[in-house]
């Protein structure tokens, strides 16, 4: 009776799985068909599919009448007062469109620590309840408290050939990014960390703004100074999730690309 309980569980787990990665395949295909059907690029359908169908806040409500606006003069009139009290724009946010759709999608990373095909079909459930099924609010880890290890990923990096695959310099030079290498400091970081951590800086940066010494590279020491070479920032963020801060670069410009 045991092992006949066990094999139909197992048979109702594998059906399951089955049906989500079938409405995964499907997202796939009707994503295809989007693309076949007349949008110029995968891009520009990707971008239609998540303003039509996943609720882009940011995009849609800005173009709602009255919503931002409104909103918006919450703070301004409690400004005119001399007040730094702020819960009518707390309420007005809560009551708007921005509460209803954030509620709408707050689930939506979660599902995707399972892989992306049972990723993709739940988040697709989630888009067509409206974020009903499944419901509740699914706890997820925080990028800043994992802890990281050395592995050895980047033994598989391809070498740059510059034909075809390039350093990360060369690529920011390719880029056009023109920045003054004077400009002020802007990115915040600890200069003196873990090995670990600072080779994760020096790893996920696509513009080697992160370095790290080569005698203590070799000397394998557990706690290593990190250079910061800011002025090849390209704004990309990735340092905010492992323990570091951009601020506004010089005159708030950022990267200023030029045609190449």
């Amino acid at each position: 009776m045991a092992v006949s309980k066990i094999t139909l569980s197992s048979l109702i787990e594998r059906k399951a799985r089955l049906v989500l990665t079938v409405l995964a395949i499907g997202l796939s295909v009707s994503l295809v068909i989007a693309v076949t059907s007349g949008y110029a690029s995968a891009e520009a359908a990707v971008v239609r599919y998540f303003n039509e169908f996943m609720g882009s806040t940011d995009i849609k409500i800005l173009r709602e009448p009255g919503q931002p606006g409104n909103i918006k003069e919450a703070i301004v009139d409690a400004l005119k007062e001399d007040s730094v009290n702020f819960e009518a724009y707390d309420e007005k946010v809560h009551n708007s469109l921005i509460e209803k759709e954030i509620y709408q999608s707050r689930n939506m990373r979660q599902p995707f620590s399972k892989g992306f095909f049972m990723g993709g079909a739940i988040a697709s459930a989630m888009t067509v309840t409206k974020g009903n099924f499944p419901g509740g609010h699914w706890s997820q880890e925080h990028d800043a408290e994992v802890e990281v290890e050395l592995g050895k990923a980047g033994d598989m990096y391809v070498k740059a050939d510059n034909e075809l695959t390039f350093n990360k310099l060369d690529s920011v030079f390719l880029s056009g990014n023109a920045t003054r290498d004077d400009a002020p400091n802007h990115v915040r970081v600890q200069t003196k960390v873990p090995r670990e951590i600072a080779q994760t800086w020096v790893s996920m940066c696509p513009a080697q703004v992160y370095e790290i010494p080569d005698e203590q590279l070799e000397n394998g020491a557990a706690e290593v100074d990190v250079h910061v070479t800011a002025s090849n920032c390209v704004q990309c963020g990735a340092i905010t999730a492992k323990g570091g801060r951009l601020t506004l670069p010089e005159g708030g410009d950022g990267p200023l690309y030029q045609e190449t």
